[in-house]
């Protein structure tokens, strides 16, 4: 989503979008995992474990990243399949089908009142590693920001830290609110994820250079500067299937959403410098900050930030 337009009133939208589009990057990735092989089942997964969060949510222990995310010790209501629906503007039809692979699997039950957290051992297993991963890669976020000066408000005196929960939530809300904000421009998800990746590989060399990343901080890459990537290497990226992939970037490349470079696809200017892609990057921008300072403000410090990962620190997706 690194996307071009106005100066936003000095905000460097260009380098937050680079940030924000490689957090989506590393999240596809923990999705496949979560849900192998089912990418839009495991997004469906993801809003129903956001309902189960105040069960979920454990906590981080009395030495830094210690504790973590428990099971809960009964079956929460996360849901019905008709709110779920409407919540992704999808029919009622196509969610309960996601739903019924996902009992199949065993992360929820359906009942008369809804659907139900009850994960078996294995499920439970994959969803407790989904949030513990989850949690790194949004602490990975708030430190990029961080130190670029972007995190503008810091937790008064005294503050508690801020709660695990709190962090999962912020977490997954950006992570739907990605696919959301997008979603009269690309509806299916799996094409906005690999139009995301694409965006994330084509300036990677600009995100991890300080220095570019600074220059084009507010204004857009330039075309010259944009690098084509090969279909397989973006299937290695996302970790999507080749079909899969193929199938998704001829149709964004029908819309004019992708282009072309040297014979591989891109992300270029004539697919971002629209009206309503310029405006929904600078929204999305806002709004992630907005969530950040808010997470900040309530306790979580970034300078903390090391202490607190219940792994290593995540790295960006390697690219090949």
């Amino acid at each position: 989503m690194e996307g071009l337009g106005q100066e936003n009133g000095g905000l460097p939208v260009r380098l937050v979008s680079r940030l924000t589009t490689e957090f989506a990057l590393m999240n596809l990735r923990l999705s496949l995992r979560l849900v192998p092989g089912r990418l839009e089942t495991s997004i469906v997964a993801q809003m129903l474990i956001r309902g189960a969060l105040p069960e979920l949510a454990g906590t981080y222990g009395t030495t830094g990243g210690t504790g973590g995310p428990a099971l809960p010790a009964g079956t929460p209501l996360v849901g019905s399949v008709s709110a779920i629906a409407r919540a992704f503007g999808r029919s009622p039809e196509t969610m309960r089908r996601h739903v019924q692979v996902l009992a199949g699997q065993g992360f929820f039950t359906v009942e008369p009142d809804g659907v139900r957290l009850a994960p078996t051992q294995e499920a439970g297993a994959r969803i407790l590693a989904y949030l513990r991963d989850l949690h790194d890669n949004m602490l990975w976020l708030v430190e990029e920001l961080d130190s670029w000066g972007l995190v503008t408000r810091r937790a008064p005196e005294g503050q508690e830290a801020a709660q695990l929960g709190s962090v999962l939530r912020t977490a997954l809300d950006l992570r739907m609110f990605g696919y959301d904000s997008f979603r009269s421009s690309i509806a299916s998800w799996t094409s906005m994820s690999v139009w995301n990746a694409l965006s994330a590989v084509s300036v990677r060399h600009i995100t991890t250079d300080r220095g570019l990343s600074w220059q084009f901080a507010r204004r857009s890459t330039p075309d010259a500067l944009r690098r084509p990537t090969s279909l397989r290497a973006l299937c290695a990226v996302t970790g999507l299937p080749y079909a899969t992939v193929w199938r998704h970037l001829a149709a964004l490349e029908a819309e004019g959403k992708v282009g072309r470079k040297d014979g591989d696809y891109a992300m270029l200017t004539g697919q971002l410098l629209t009206p309503e892609i310029e405006d929904r990057v600078a929204h999305y921008v806002r709004h992630t900050l907005g969530r950040v300072d808010a997470l900040v403000a309530n306790g979580m410090d970034p300078a903390a930030i090391p202490s607190l990962y219940f792994g290593s620190r995540p790295a960006p997706v390697p690219m090949q």
